[in-house]
């Protein structure tokens, strides 16, 4: 049996309250200071790719300068936006534990949204889409005049 960490694997697996889900493709924002929040400055927070999640945690990949024990406030959706302690760093791979666990309709309809392959996080709404723009310039125009026409 391999060991990681001090348990075995069937220990480690164990010890989870809550099954993960893969979130592979999903981009969250995390804050510093809840006072950033409502300033929403983007130098001022750091972009999460997750890996998975569960509603006690989540883990991904960081460009932020983070270690063990620093909080952050992570944005799930403009309204979820809880607070999480840093409990592991590899690298540039980090793992999060949530102060309070998600309540369990909203983790569902987040993990529906993204298998649906929806835009369910606000910093996978911000990203643009610039070589799109180059690509595809009459589909963003039908796009733009279906708008206006409101069909």
């Amino acid at each position: 049996m391999q060991h990681f960490g001090g348990f075995s694997a069937d220990q480690r697996t164990d010890r989870r309250r809550h099954e993960r889900h893969a979130f592979a493709g999903a981009e969250l924002f995390l804050f510093p200071s809840w006072k950033q929040i409502a300033e929403a400055h983007p130098a001022e927070r750091y972009t999460l790719r997750l890996k998975d999640a569960s509603r006690a945690g989540l883990s991904g990949l960081i460009d932020a300068p983070l270690t063990v024990g620093d909080m952050v406030f992570v944005q799930f959706e403009e309204t979820l936006i809880p607070a999480a302690e840093v409990i592991w760093c590899r690298r540039m791979m980090i793992g999060f534990k949530l102060t309070q666990e998600l309540p369990l309709g909203r983790f569902n309809r987040l993990r529906e949204a993204h298998e649906a392959g929806r835009l369910w996080s606000p910093a996978m709404r911000a990203r643009s889409d610039l070589p799109s723009w180059w690509m595809n310039v009459e589909d963003h125009a039908r796009g733009r005049q279906a708008v206006i026409s409101g069909s």
